[in-house]
Formats: structure tokens, C-alpha cells, sequence
């Protein structure tokens, strides 16, 4: 095993790069690195607990990430890489890696272990330099369908009211046998009900008090059984305490998996309610999220979409109401689940997935007639079938009403993904042979009518089988097919290219396994100023296994890489800041040709104060022209298209200011896509503007607002802060 020390893993990549990009490999299965100490950093806190989280990038609460690298203790990443997702948080970008390892599978554990599937949180900094990583789940909570069920229908002794919320057993890793274990230290026993008077009374079922009655939900342990790759939910859901943390959901793969959700604090749950079958994907869609009314209740609803892994295929949408005691409204007892249908436009409903590439066709939701129940063999009252019996819900889903089919089956379905720039949209791909890619969009109501599409059909020039799949800000989706391959496929012009392949031939070249590259994630969709977005992205190398130095097991090797645009910067020219020795508070601005200039004849008259931020020579699409005036006085002032039209048309400007042309090009103020430039006016000196952003800002705000007018956002621009390497 071999520690970094210099911030990025020293093997070569396991990615071969094509088309205008490069790989830089990050860490590679059998790395040791810093184990992560400590709590995830809460994004946001409200004391009224439910309202939705306005944006990312917010100080946690005490100012720094409570997540710190120990300086003893050390963490290797296992293999079996499937799916990786990213946020970026106070300057650190944590990195969410799935693992799908089968249920039987122990992985080596900070000198403990661990068996079944998990889930990896590391984080890096600003640079992609590793800080350190750590397993992500220390607890699961898993909560009684039934128990809840009865529990609604009584009375809370502490408060005369019904009950609210959910009853829920916690489990906790034992890093000496490798599963997840009751705490039965916990108030309670293992229940997170809160009231043992309660507890203690005679239950719904004769002769068992509430204790007994809920003991006898629960297992004793608990283990993951190959879990899915996974999507996040950076914003959008909350704490009982109005924390705000990101989500991240997945499903197991086996032929009765359930969906879960798991927190950055490392606490992970079920979606009973998105039934049992074999999960490919789980996605929670932007725009149904948890909701709160104006007092901090919580309102509305939450939709997530599963799509069914392997031949015999269904998409699905589960759907939860949200009120208090279920603010994010996975644990109701009154949920509902629909499977997808596609018709023709005769009206006839696809019985598989025998769609025409070009041509739209219609969908919609049909409510299954079933609810979820612990016990996979008991049939709810009212109900058709169970959803968590796996069997039940196939045979349900595959039948009809009257002759008409109840869903569209489509073979292998992969991964999905959801348009960032046009919510409600969503890109999925399935995988029999060849590949194909489709386009879902919701309507005004998610569980009414949409359309789907055929986008695209794998072949020897367009790919193989498609499996992950991502959607970045540029408009272009990111696709993985089984062999190794990674694909842009850009929406407007309908056209694909390769950008990298596996790289086994030279790695592993006595291999007889193919590589999958698994999981890839957009982690900046302006990388450097090129325009271009950068992609975070896993290789599983199914073709070695990796031991460590102690002899645990690591399953597969396999890499995390960064794939990044090889096109030069937009903002290519160095932008100088020069003070005027002679008159207070005037500043002029100067590309690197002026600089020399200033520098070897009006020296006496300018002190150059150094590099101010980086600007565009020529203009782009996306930035705005910055025009330099000079004013009567020996000042000088940079406005935008419209204040330069403003003074040229008004005549008390005539003699005031004289423009001396386009300077440069920058972002537009309020673009979020570079640092912040404010514009301030010196008070006692006429004409007399200078642009600053960060800590410059606040100690003129502070020190000297006697001396300067805050005349507001003027515009964004790169600095080396914004560069990444």
C-alpha cells in the first residue's frame, strides 16, 4: 500500500483521454489516506426545521469543516467502484463513492471490517489535493411499516395527542463482526419513540406490550446487498433541527431491493415505499423536495423515481406526503407508488421498449394498487398486493385492466439523470446489446401525463451499452457504457464524441475482464474560464483485486479520475492595477503590453500594485465588453455597454469623459461564474473609481467609508483563486 503525500495518487491513469480532454488521477484503490474525524458540515440552520436550503457554498456553523484529517489514523478506499457524486462545500469538495459489493463480501475497515455494500464520503481541496476519507454510514435506521402503521392509531400518553413520525430501530457498524447491529444501548432500547411509559403499555396485539410488540419488527442485524450507483440531493432537504445536509440516494440490485437515502452525517434509511425489485438508479427531482409553509410546517410532497435494473425493467415514481414528524416525507404510512406506461398515438400502451427514434410518445403514472408492508407475505387491508414483496409487485406491474396493460417494460434499464437548466426533464438509458438513451419529461402534474423520447441507439460508432448517465449546465449528456468508454452527447446539435476509454490494455494487459467506467458527476461547469465543464468519474478495474498491506481484502481495483477540457482559458489576459501617485484615490487598469509601458515611461507618475484578476483579450459568448473612459480630471472609469451609452449620449458628459475603447471582456455582476468586483467612488477626488473584490471590499467598507461611496456590483472576473491546479 502506498500513502500519498503529495496530494494525488502516483499510478498512472486508468483512463485513456480522447477528444479536446485529459485525465489527472486522483486516488486508486490501495491508497492510504487521512481517515476524515469528525461531523459533516451542516450547510444552513432553521429554527422552524423544514424550509428548502437557497444554495450551497454557506459557512457551517462554526466557520471551518468540522470534517479534519487525523494525523495517526489512516483510511483505504475499497474497490467495486459503482457511481460517484460530488458537493462542494466552504472551499472542500467531499466526494460521495458507492461500492457494490454482494451482502457476503467483507472489506477491510480502518482495522476493523466490513460486510456488504457501502458507501465512501472523501474529501479534497480546492485543488483536488485528498484530505483524508472515512466509511459514510456509522448508523442505519430502519423503520417499521407496521409498527408506525399502529403506532398512528394511538395515543401519545405524554401529550394526549395521536402520534406523529415514524418508529424506527437504529443499528450501528461493529467494525469487529462487520455488520450493523442493534443499539441496544440507545433510550429505549433500540426505538426512537421517546416515551417508555408508552412503551410499556399493552399493545395493539393481546398479551405483547408496545416494547415486544416493536422488537419483533426488527432484525437483529443488517447488512447492504449490492448497492447501486448513486445521485445526490445537494440541497433540498433538512434536520428535525432545520439542519441542512445533502442526501444521497441508492437501491440495492438484488432481486428484492429497497431504495435508501443517506445523510452526510452518516445516518441512512429506507424508502420502504418505493417497493422491492432490483434498482439500478434512485433520483430525487429538483423541484420536489421538502417544503415548508410560512410557520416551519412541512407541506407538499416528495417524489423520487426508481428505475428497475436488468431484462424485465419498470420505471417508477414513489410519492409522500410531507408533515411534521415526516418533513421529508420518506416515512409515510399513506404514500403512494405509480410505474410508468408509454402510448402510442393511437393510444395503445407499449407493452416493451419499442419506441422510433424521432418520434414523441405519451406517458403516464398508474397508481399501484398496494402498500408497503414489513412482513412480505401479509397483503395490506384493501390492497391488491404488498409492494415489498418483490414477486407480488412484478406480477401486478407485468398485468392489465381489462386488456389494457398497466406498464412498458424496458430491458436493463441503467441510470437516469435530470436537466439542471430545464427541471422535469430527465435522460435515461437502458442496455440490451446496444444502448439507447431516451428523454422523459414530466407534465404540470409529476404523477399526471408526460412525453418520452427516443434519443439515441448505441452501435459500433455511437458507444455500447449505456449505464450512467449525467446531465451537466452546458447542455450536454454525459454517458458510460459497459465496455469503458465515456461519451459527450451534445442536446442541441444531436451529436456524440468519445472522451476517454479504459485504460486496461496497458494497466492490466494479461486481464481477461473488461473495465467499466462507473459513475461520472460535473464538478465545475466553467473549468478555468475555458467555457467547458470538468467531470469527476470512476473506473471499476474488475480485472485484479487488491490486498492490503495488513491482508484485508479491497475487492476490485479501480481509480477516481478527473476528466478535464484541454482548451485554452477565455480569460487570457492579465489585468494590472496601477495607483496614481499624484492624485488620491485614481486607479487605472492595464493588460500586460500597457503594464511595460507604464512601467518604463510614467513610473514616477503610476505605482503598479500588482495583478488584479484575469479578463478576455476578445469577445465571447456569455461575457460582457468593458469600456474605459478618461475623464477631464486624469481619472479613469470602466462601465458596461450601458453606462458607456449613457455617457456618450448625455451632453454633460461631453467634456467630462472621452472613451478610449473596448478594454476587455468579463462575466456580467450576478453570474456566479467568477470573484465579485465592486465598484466605489472616491469622495474628495472628481472621477475617481476603483474596483475591488473579497477582503478589500470589507476594509474599505470598514475603515474608510469616509473617504468612498459603494456604488455597487460591477462585475465578476477570474483571479488565481478561481484557478484550480
Amino acid at each position: 500500500m502506498a500513502f500519498i503525500s503529495d496530494g494525488k495518487t502516483s499510478t498512472d491513469s486508468y483512463l485513456v483521454s480522447q477528444e479536446g480532454y485529459d485525465t489527472i488521477p486522483l486516488l486508486t484503490i490501495g491508497d492510504e489516506i487521512p481517515l476524515l474525524e469528525g461531523e459533516f458540515p451542516f450547510l444552513q440552520t432553521d429554527p422552524a426545521g423544514a424550509f428548502p436550503v437557497s444554495g450551497l457554498n454557506q459557512s457551517p456553523l462554526d466557520g471551518d469543516s468540522p470534517l479534519k484529517a487525523s494525523d495517526t489514523e489512516t483510511y483505504v478506499l475499497p474497490g467495486r467502484l459503482d457511481g460517484v457524486q460530488h458537493v462542494f462545500i466552504d472551499g472542500v469538495n467531499y466526494v460521495f463513492v458507492n461500492h457494490n459489493l454482494s451482502q457476503t463480501t467483507t472489506t477491510e475497515l480502518n482495522d476493523g471490517q466490513l460486510t456488504g455494500s457501502r458507501v465512501s464520503l472523501l474529501a479534497f481541496d480546492k485543488n483536488w489535493d485528498i484530505i483524508g476519507g472515512r466509511n459514510l454510514i456509522d448508523i442505519v435506521r430502519i423503520a417499521s411499516v407496521d409498527g408506525t402503521d399502529a403506532l398512528r392509531n394511538t395515543i401519545n400518553p405524554a401529550t394526549g395527542n395521536l402520534f406523529v413520525g415514524s418508529v424506527f430501530a437504529e443499528y450501528i457498524l461493529n467494525p469487529e463482526t462487520g455488520i450493523y447491529e442493534q443499539n441496544l444501548e440507545a433510550g429505549n432500547d433500540s426505538f426512537i419513540v421517546g416515551n417508555s411509559a408508552f412503551l410499556a403499555l399493552e399493545s395493539d396485539v393481546a398479551g405483547l406490550t408496545w416494547q415486544e410488540r416493536l422488537e419483533q419488527s426488527f432484525d437483529d442485524s443488517f447488512t447492504f446487498n449490492s448497492l447501486s450507483s448513486l445521485s445526490i440531493a445537494e440541497s433540498g432537504f433538512r434536520l428535525p433541527g432545520g439542519q441542512a445536509l445533502p442526501y444521497v440516494f441508492n437501491g440495492e440490485r438484488d432481486g428484492d431491493g429497497i431504495a435508501y437515502f443517506h445523510i452526510g452525517n452518516g445516518t441512512t434509511a429506507p424508502i420502504s415505499g418505493l417497493g422491492a425489485f432490483p434498482k439500478s438508479q434512485v433520483y430525487s427531482p429538483l423541484d420536489f423536495r421538502q417544503e415548508a409553509d410560512a410557520d416551519g410546517t412541512p407541506i407538499g410532497k416528495t417524489i423520487v423515481l426508481g428505475l428497475e435494473a436488468f431484462g424485465d425493467g419498470e420505471i417508477y415514481l414513489f410519492e409522500g406526503n410531507q408533515f411534521p414528524g415526516n418533513a421529508d416525507g420518506f416515512a409515510d404510512t399513506e404514500d403512494a407508488l405509480y410505474v410508468l406506461r408509454v402510448k402510442d398515438n393511437d393510444g395503445n400502451v407499449l407493452e416493451d421498449e419499442t419506441l422510433t427514434e424521432g418520434t414523441t410518445f405519451s406517458v403516464e403514472w398508474v397508481l399501484v394498487d398496494g402498500d408497503p408492508l414489513d412482513n412480505p407475505n401479509a397483503v395490506p387491508d384493501g390492497k391488491a398486493i404488498n409492494t415489498l414483496n418483490a414477486g407480488a409487485l412484478s406480477d401486478w406491474v407485468n398485468g392489465s385492466d381489462e386488456g389494457v396493460l398497466r406498464s412498458t417494460n424496458f430491458e436493463n434499464l441503467g441510470g437516469l439523470a435530470e436537466d439542471p437548466n430545464n427541471t422535469g426533464t430527465f435522460y435515461f438509458t437502458t442496455s440490451s446489446g446496444e444502448g439507447k438513451l431516451y428523454r422523459l419529461t414530466f407534465g404540470d402534474n409529476p404523477t399526471g401525463e408526460g412525453t418520452v423520447e427516443l434519443l439515441l441507439e448505441g452501435g459500433e460508432d455511437n458507444g455500447g451499452s449505456y449505464d450512467s448517465v449525467t446531465v451537466d449546465k452546458n447542455g450536454n449528456v454525459l454517458l458510460q457504457d459497459n465496455q469503458g468508454g465515456t461519451f459527450v452527447y451534445e442536446i442541441a446539435s444531436d451529436s456524440l464524441i468519445t472522451i476517454s476509454k479504459t485504460n486496461e490494455a496497458v494497466i492490466d494487459p494479461n486481464g481477461n475482464i473488461t473495465w467499466q467506467s462507473e459513475g461520472i458527476t460535473e464538478i465545475n461547469h466553467n473549468f478555468n474560464g475555458t467555457g467547458l465543464s470538468a467531470y469527476l468519474s470512476s473506473v471499476d478495474a474488475l480485472s485484479f483485486g487488491v490486498i492490503t498491506d495488513k491482508g484485508g481484502n479491497l475487492a476490485t481495483g479501480g481509480q477516481l479520475l478527473l476528466t478535464i477540457p484541454t482548451a485554452p482559458s477565455r480569460f487570457d489576459t492579465d489585468i494590472y492595477r496601477f495607483q496614481n501617485r499624484g492624485i488620491p484615490g485614481s486607479y487605472i487598469y492595464a493588460g500586460a503590453e500597457e503594464r511595460d509601458l507604464i512601467n518604463s515611461n510614467f513610473s514616477d507618475t503610476y505605482l503598479e500594485e500588482g495583478l488584479a484578476f484575469k479578463a478576455a483579450s476578445a469577445q465571447k459568448d456569455n461575457l460582457i465588453d468593458l469600456y474605459r473612459f478618461r475623464s477631464s480630471h486624469g481619472t479613469y472609469l470602466l462601465v458596461g455597454e450601458t453606462e458607456r451609452n449613457q455617457i456618450l449620449n448625455d451632453p454633460d458628459f461631453s467634456g467630462e469623459y472621452t472613451e478610449e475603447g473596448r478594454a476587455f471582456s468579463v462575466y456580467d455582476a450576478g453570474s456566479g461564474e467568477g470573484t465579485d468586483f465592486h465598484r466605489l467612488r472616491r469622495l474628495d477626488t472628481p472621477g475617481a473609481y476603483i474596483y475591488v473584490a473579497g477582503d478589500e471590499l470589507d476594509n474599505i467598507q470598514k475603515n474608510l467609508s469616509d473617504l468612498y461611496a459603494y456604488e455597487g456590483h460591477a462585475f465578476e472576473a477570474q483571479t488565481e483563486a478561481d484557478m484550480i491546479f
